[in-house]
């Protein structure tokens, strides 16, 4: 049988017994398994079958270039999933065109949700001397 903290719901249901049922000196998964016991959860979702996916389609997201040592705007057109590692191609904003696709690993590093973050990015790679 699947265990209370394997579940993707686990959170909200230890908010429950915490909140209804009390813990009476015990940890909070374990108070749940208890209340659970043996029975069959009806809302059980196996959590490691879901990915969290670092942004949505149509998001802007700004990349720095390395060649030119500028900011570009881009919006996320689609977000694969290669080999367990989300892939998020993007294409340029303002044309439409030119597609790139990188892998979520960029985040934060060539790739940002804000043009602040990106700014300031840049800014510590010129600082560094790395541009």
């Amino acid at each position: 049988m699947a265990k209370c903290k394997e579940c993707l719901h686990v959170d909200v249901c230890i908010d429950s017994v915490i909140n209804y049922v009390g813990l009476k000196g015990d940890t909070p998964i374990n108070a749940l398994e208890r209340k659970v016991g043996n029975y069959p959860c009806c809302n059980f979702k196996d959590r490691s079958r879901f990915v969290e996916l670092p942004c949505k389609v149509g998001d802007t997201v700004y990349l720095l270039h390395n060649v030119y040592n500028n900011i570009l705007a881009y919006s996320v057109s689609k977000i694969l999933i290669n080999s367990g590692e989300p892939i998020i191609e993007i294409v340029e904003a303002e044309r439409r065109m030119h597609f790139l696709h990188l892998p979520a690993r960029e985040l934060n590093k060539s790739l940002f949700f804000t043009k602040e973050q990106a700014e300031q990015a840049l800014k510590e790679r010129e600082d560094n001397g790395k541009c």
